[in-house]
């Protein structure tokens, strides 16, 4: 509520301006009270660069960059921001990894313009589950989400729907900007602010059924693999006794076949999810004061059995604006919790033998399964069913980002940014004791079988920036 006493005059011009809202004129002739809304002043993403310190006119901003929108991210991926990236510029790039393939726990390795390193860190990591140790990697660009520095993991669990736009950083005005830090380029988000106005409460929901494709696994069934091997003389010997064994061998195998043993080993390990992810956004306030509360719930399952990615998150905003002065605090907490498929690599159930059962005839699982006269392979699937295997990877943020923006005047600002993040995270790996892990492991009774590693850690990061800025066009 406010009150102005004007000048007697027929017609008066009052003029509302507001820090990033537009302006707005309202003649005023015989009202004794006047109502006004300002409006966002929201420019067209086409027009302006987003560095994270400052939106600049295209016209005037001599970098190289990409900005997608938000309705155009969504339109590639709604589930999976990293991947939507790539589709809208080239030079950004998911370094295919064919061991882990859509292993949903699996962090992607990205790169832009190529690769600085000699070695990804998957390759020099000691530990080969550390399937999301991405800290030492020498190709990663830098990711900055409302002028914040965050992880590639950060954004990998992040919700689409969140994001307002996204620009990509990708020569020297990027290294101008932020330093050496931003060698390997700059992804620059920007998240949905709340909007002012009555309180407005936004769910989404996503759900996706995942079909494994192995088309490409064109594998022969089990007579014409048996075929292809009597023809290629396989079963054949010069000396006797060996012949003997090797036409006993094809016997066993072609009544294994005339049993109605032919068996799909690669879709053994596999299944069809329907992964479904939930966002529940509370906005509102005034021009002055604004908030927004979001909840958000994320089930992500592989397409390997039982493996699969919880996330779990909410986070609190509040926006105050004063004259010239606007104070920005967001908290965010969230938990991921990894579940790794104990089914194994897939690439050892494409090695198994098509007239071999996983099964013997009483319907038990067979551990050993024959292969060649004497010789013998591990069945995977038995590892699987009958061990109490388990890999779980979970981490835990909670971080608190404090933005003050003061508007000097027109064209100049000055930033202060103080952020604080603790991060947990603990892993767990169970290997049972029953496991062919142990096989050739004496059978002393004295030896123990059997391991259970876990890690936990605990780290707090702390980061605290001050400058000013100046565009003039």
């Amino acid at each position: 509520v406010y009150k102005v006493t004007l000048p007697e005059q027929k017609e008066i011009t009052l003029v509302y301006s507001f820090v990033g809202m537009l302006t707005k004129e309202v003649k005023v002739t015989n009202q004794k009270e006047v109502n006004v809304i300002l409006e966002e002043d929201i420019e067209n993403l086409e027009e302006v660069v987003v560095t994270g310190f400052s939106n600049i006119r295209s016209s005037s901003f001599t970098g190289n960059s990409v900005t997608v929108k938000k309705d155009d991210l969504l339109k590639v991926s709604k589930t999976n921001v990293i991947k939507a990236i790539q589709a809208f510029d080239p030079s950004f790039r998911i370094k295919e990894n064919n061991r882990w393939g859509s292993d949903p726990n699996a962090i992607p390795e990205v790169y832009i313009r190529g690769e600085s390193g000699i070695a990804s860190t998957k390759q020099l990591d000691r530990d080969p589950l550390s399937k999301s140790n991405l800290v030492d990697n020498p190709n990663l660009p830098t990711f900055i989400m409302d002028g914040f520095e965050i992880s590639v993991t950060k954004l990998y669990d992040y919700d689409p729907n969140r994001i307002e736009s996204i620009t990509i950083l990708k020569d020297a005005a990027a290294t101008a900007l932020y330093g050496s830090r931003a060698a390997n380029g700059v992804i620059v988000i920007e998240t949905v602010a709340p909007q002012p106005g009555k309180l407005r409460v936004s769910y989404d929901f996503m759900g996706e059924l995942t079909v494994p494709d192995i088309s490409g696994y064109n594998l022969m069934n089990a007579s014409e693999k048996l075929e292809a091997e009597r023809l290629a003389g396989f079963f054949d010997s010069e000396a006797p006794v060996t012949y003997q064994s090797l036409q006993q061998e094809y016997t066993e195998k072609r009544n294994n076949i005339m049993a109605g043993v032919n068996t799909d080993w690669i879709s053994l390990p596999l299944r069809n999810p329907f992964n479904h992810k939930h966002s529940l956004f509370v906005e509102g306030g005034s021009n002055n004061f604004r908030f927004g509360i979001t909840m958000r719930y994320d089930v992500q399952s592989g397409v390997m059995k039982e493996s699969g990615r919880t996330r779990i998150g909410s986070s609190f905003m509040l926006d105050y604006r004063v004259k010239n002065l606007q104070l920005r605090n967001e908290v965010n907490y969230d938990v991921t919790k990894g579940t790794n498929s104990p089914y194994g690599d897939f690439s050892e159930y494409t090695r198994r033998l098509p007239y071999v059962s996983y099964k013997d005839i009483e319907g038990n699982y067979v551990n050993d399964l024959k292969w060649h006269i004497n010789d013998t392979r591990l069945n995977p699937y038995y590892e699987a069913k009958l061990m109490k295997n388990f890999s779980h990877n979970n981490y835990s943020s909670l971080t608190d980002n404090l933005g003050v923006n003061w508007y000097i005047m027109d064209g100049f600002q000055m930033k202060a940014q103080f952020s604080i993040t603790k991060t947990n995270e603990w892993s767990s790996v169970f290997v049972d004791p029953e496991s062919a892990t142990f096989k050739s492991s004496t059978e002393d009774l004295s030896v123990q079988k059997g391991t259970l590693d876990k890690s936990d850690s605990e780290t707090i990061n702390w980061n605290f920036k001050a400058f000013a800025n100046y565009v003039k066009t």
